[in-house]
């Protein structure tokens, strides 16, 4: 097996999103998509909101329903599995 570098750090857990999805809050998939959101996400609902115009916006928060979709699946048991999973195949 070669490694270039290319999608190692979705591998290897190298982000910075990672050491947080690996504290107690992130146990739960609640807790995961919490510590995910604050993490990796730039803004919430509202702020995305702002920069488009009307009629082009998804109701409610699209973002976090994928998160949370993908982190309830069966088979990984810790916010950080969840967080590799979601970043290698989601």
């Amino acid at each position: 097996m070669l490694q270039s570098g290319q999608g190692a750090d979705e591998v290897f857990a190298g982000y910075h999103w990672y050491p947080p999805m690996g504290a107690p809050a992130a146990a739960t998939v609640e807790g995961s998509v919490a510590e995910y959101r604050a993490a990796f996400f730039d803004r919430d609902a509202a702020g995305t909101e702002a920069l488009l115009t009307a009629g082009n916006v998804a109701p409610g928060d699209p973002s976090e329903r994928f998160v949370a979709k993908h982190f309830a699946h069966a088979g990984a048991e810790t916010g950080i599995d969840r967080a590799l999973r979601l970043d290698t195949i989601g």
